[in-house]
């Protein structure tokens, strides 16, 4: 089953940050893999660097995943600001904000969607994407 990066970010907030948890463990391994890997046979050795790899590359995963989510939020949010500066919803003619006037609101659209096509040129190679 495949999930929108919006699911993914709801589902990682719902179970206390399962994806995470990865890396975290891909991170300390790395810290200590002198000392796990010491003693072991070459099958070990051998399994213990497949399931690195495999680490490896969910944290690629995973990074993409956490920048998109962030990416959403923050798109998210100016759907937001501009929508309150629609005159037909009731009591939006009494918030006015510097932050909110069309210039603003369109120079950070501008850096959203740059930040978005960067991402898609940075993972353009990267067969998970």
């Amino acid at each position: 089953m495949q999930k929108t990066v919006y699911q993914l970010y709801k589902y990682e907030q719902e179970n206390g940050g399962l994806y995470h948890n990865l890396v975290e463990v891909l991170h300390s391994a790395k810290g200590d893999w002198a000392s796990i890997t010491a003693g072991l046979s070459p099958e070990e050795n051998f399994d213990l660097e497949a399931a690195k790899q495999t680490l490896e590359q969910y944290e690629r995963v995973y990074n993409i995943f956490e920048y998109s989510s962030e990416l959403n939020d923050c798109v998210q949010n100016l759907e937001l600001r501009i929508t309150s500066n629609n005159p037909n919803v009731p009591m939006n003619m009494y918030r006015k904000s510097s932050a909110a006037n069309t210039g603003n609101l369109i120079a950070e659209m501008e850096s959203y969607l740059k930040a978005y096509y960067d991402l898609i040129d940075q993972c353009q190679e990267f067969p998970d994407w």
